[in-house]
């Protein structure tokens, strides 16, 4: 009797998957998952289902709403997300934040993330044209030499968040410029509220005036401290050396973002 119930369910459920054409498989206990060309083929798709693309090589999982990658623990991270690489080459399902330009087709995930806070896609990092026309790419960030700073929203640390320009300046490749994702900003170093003032001085000299015998003193009758004095002078103070920017110890790395 157990033996028929038992055989009735793995019946129904290879009728199951059968129907819905993506190509169970089971080999003893091991579980191969469905092998679709394309997940938007899937029939009937159930919350849990896990299936194989072999458009891309990867696996995704539906939530009930939305398939989503599984492969490599890429859905974990959304796109857009940025992260300090220590490797020379971006790993998959990444790009390097070089500032790049990229079409909106390839990577329409990321773009729907940062759109073109970034740049529009028209300029690359060095300011040369891409000849992609405007609506049709984006830039990711270009981090080559530069730290990440938070938006200041409306936190009030950087006094300056009105004056920041878009990303690709001055290539005018577009972007983000203000208080917004994608500004940036240049170096510059916080007055200290020290000073140096050189008010310039004289030096006065009084002279005396009298008559003088040979190995005698002289004869001083009177004083008049106007009669000499130095001209006014500056003692030209000056501050020089130092290095070409303030920065605090660092090291490098490469920035990549989830595509």
């Amino acid at each position: 009797m157990k033996k028929m119930i038992l055989g009735a369910l793995l019946l129904v459920s290879v009728v199951a998957f059968a129907q819905k054409r993506d190509g169970l498989r089971t080999m003893g206990l091991r579980f191969v998952a469905p092998t679709v060309k394309n997940v938007n083929q899937v029939d009937d798709e159930e919350r849990g289902e896990i299936v194989y693309q072999t458009s891309d090589e990867q696996f995704y999982g539906f939530d009930g709403t939305n398939w989503n990658k599984l492969s490599a623990g890429e859905s974990l991270l959304p796109a857009g997300v940025i992260l300090p690489f220590g490797g020379t080459a971006a790993p998959s399902g990444f790009l390097l934040a070089d500032g790049a330009a990229y079409l909106i087709a390839d990577h329409p995930d990321l773009h729907a993330a940062i759109g073109t806070a970034f740049g529009d896609g028209t300029k690359n990092a060095d300011g040369t044209n891409t000849n992609h026309a405007a609506g049709t790419a984006f830039n990711v960030p270009d981090l080559r030499g530069r730290f990440m700073r938070g938006v200041d929203g409306t936190a009030g640390r950087d006094i300056d968040k009105t004056a920041r320009p878009y990303a690709t300046s001055p290539n005018n490749g577009g972007g983000n410029s203000g208080n917004a994702v994608g500004s940036i900003q240049g170096q510059a170093t916080r007055k200290n509220g020290l000073s140096i003032i050189d008010p310039g001085h004289a030096h006065y000299t009084g002279l005396g005036s009298g008559s003088a015998t040979p190995g005698g003193v002289l004869g001083v009758t009177s004083l008049n401290p106007n009669q000499g004095y130095t001209n006014t002078a500056n003692t030209n103070v000056s501050i020089s050396n130092g290095d070409s920017e303030t920065r605090p110890i660092n090291i490098y790395v490469n920035y990549i973002i989830k595509k």
